[in-house]
């Protein structure tokens, strides 16, 4: 499994000597720390397969009343089955998506807000860890 460097980091201001928390190219130092929010955030992505399976359902029905009703050659028909069976894979897939989660941390300090978020909930608790070990 590839590794890449972690997005934060505890460094060593040169000037001071004091410690910093540097989150991405952005440094934080320790002692501005007001507090950390810890939030954890969930979601499922299913609009989109929503929209697409009612898209194939509405033009499958469609080719189906062009075909009955209308006189359309049967070989349309093939058209309903195929955005029909498209349609139903789609809403089907929708309704077992699975959710996607992440953590959110929001870091108060004296000069403001910075918002750290991550999908891997150990690289958030390690930050956390780090950040209260080095102010205590």
């Amino acid at each position: 499994m590839q590794s890449f460097p972690r997005m934060w980091d505890i460094v060593t201001d040169p000037q001071s000597g004091k410690p910093l928390l540097r989150l991405g190219d952005r440094y934080i130092a320790i002692g501005d720390i007001l507090e950390i929010e810890h939030t954890e955030l969930v979601e499922r992505d299913y609009k989109g397969l929503l929209a697409m399976g009612m898209a194939f359902m509405v033009t499958s029905a469609i080719f189906l009343i062009l075909v009955t009703d209308f006189g359309w050659r049967e070989r349309f028909m093939l058209g309903a089955v195929v955005t029909g069976v498209l349609g139903m894979l789609s809403l089907y897939e929708s309704a077992t998506s699975t959710s996607i989660g992440f953590v959110e941390l929001r870091i108060s300090t004296r000069d403001g807000e910075e918002l750290f978020t991550t999908a891997n909930h150990d690289d958030a608790a390690a930050l956390e860890f780090a950040v209260t070990g080095q102010r205590a």
